[in-house]
């Protein structure tokens, strides 16, 4: 009876070790994007940019923008410069912001005033593909945000999400699993 018990066992064990290999994250069908292209193409910026990368939907564009002194990286289901002025709110977006950073404290960092819109998580420090992080999501008007700041050494990353409420479903997984691929180097 017990070899029967340990066969059943093995074979159960086999079967649930097969499923987790065969997993497979939403990231992993996602494209990779090196900031080092863009510092080498723009080395008057060396010194405003980490070397960073963040993985993305292979139908998503991206671009870099610039908009008073602030440099930053969009990632957009749709148009790249429709997105960062405002002219298309069908899809979402996530920019990635490159800062300076001392140490002060992250849930500090954040871009806007979290409490201009109804606060969904409050800010909270976590850890972030093996960096120190902090991340809070609010709503304001139509639109839900993810805002996430990861620092490492002596820069930082703020990054600010924002999806339609509406399809928020749709685009809160691809959002969040950009956002685990992040890594300063």
């Amino acid at each position: 009876m017990s070899t029967k018990i340990t066969i059943i066992i093995i074979l159960l064990m086999s079967f649930i070790l097969s499923s987790c290999e065969q997993r497979e994250s939403i990231a992993d069908s996602f494209l990779e994007y090196d900031s080092t292209e863009f510092i080498t193409e723009n080395n008057d910026l060396s010194d405003r940019i980490p070397v960073f990368s963040v993985k993305y939907p292979p139908e998503w564009e991206y671009g870099w923008v610039g908009d008073s002194g602030v440099i930053a990286l969009l990632i957009s289901s749709g148009d790249v410069e429709a997105a960062f002025f405002g002219q298309d709110d069908s899809g979402a977006f996530m920019m990635i912001i490159p800062i300076p950073y001392s140490g002060e404290k992250l849930t500090d960092v954040f871009y806007t005033t979290l409490n201009a819109g109804r606060v969904l998580e409050p800010s909270k420090t976590t850890r972030i593909n093996g960096q120190n992080a902090a991340k809070a999501e609010y709503t304001r008007k139509e639109d839900a945000f993810i805002e996430v700041v990861i620092a490492r050494g002596e820069w930082a990353l703020l990054i600010v999400a924002q999806l339609p409420t509406e399809k928020a479903t749709e685009f809160r997984p691809l959002i969040e699993a950009m956002i685990s691929t992040l890594d300063i180097r």
